[in-house]
């Protein structure tokens, strides 16, 4: 199995709390006073593209690093998910971190600790929250993976979609079981659609691993 040289780098997504919309004037002045502490740092980035999306909801503005292209931030307002993010793509670990540190002290992000709390204890408010921490989480999380698993037969068909998103977002192939079960007795039309979406990714990346293993 081959990767590109972006799916190597180290990357990282951390969660904007209130879900701002990237235009919004008070939001972009954090944005613009983040990104002025990191050219006081040395990290001077320069603007590439400002793109919306109707079609997927989805509001982009890019980032990179003069004379380093490689070294990507992206803000990300994702409409259909209720959720507003940046990421940060490097080849040098330590400055996806920095970059990441310098936002989060002049936006508000959520810890990793904080969306589990959201997800253990209001769920049926803020189901969306399930996303995030699928975007949040790098590698396996076991946690995360029972919490998900347990949201794919919740109550509220809104809590159904956003476990089937994010299962789709991680990628994690042993989802598999779960969603073709969920499928049996899924009544709900969006969250069926999502499902077998998430199915097919998690079949996808089973047969991935399966490649790996027999090498």
């Amino acid at each position: 199995m081959e990767f590109s040289e972006a799916e190597l780098m180290p990357h990282q997504h951390s969660i904007f709390k209130g879900n701002p919309d990237l235009d919004d004037p008070i939001f972009f002045e954090h944005v613009m006073a983040a990104i002025a502490a990191l050219d006081y740092q040395g990290v001077r980035f320069v603007l590439m593209s400002d793109e919306h999306s109707e079609t997927t909801g989805l509001h982009q503005m890019t980032w990179q690093v003069e004379d380093d292209e490689l070294t990507e931030l992206t803000l990300i307002k994702d409409s259909y998910a209720d959720t507003a993010y940046v990421s940060v793509r490097s080849p040098k670990s330590w400055l996806v971190q920095r970059i990441i540190e310098v936002f989060s002290a002049n936006i508000e992000t959520y810890t990793n600790a904080e969306l589990f709390q959201i997800a253990r204890t209001n769920l049926s408010m803020q189901p969306a929250i399930l996303y995030q921490l699928a975007l949040v989480s790098r590698k396996f999380d076991s946690e995360l993976a029972q919490i998900l698993s347990a949201s794919l037969d919740h109550r509220l068909p809104a809590v159904r979609y956003y476990a089937a998103r994010a299962m789709a977002a991680t990628q994690w192939h042993h989802f598999g079981p779960d969603l073709e079960l969920a499928l049996k007795m899924e009544n709900d039309a969006d969250v069926r659609e999502m499902a077998e979406y998430a199915l097919s990714v998690c079949v996808k990346e089973q047969a991935k691993s399966k490649k790996i293993t027999q090498r």
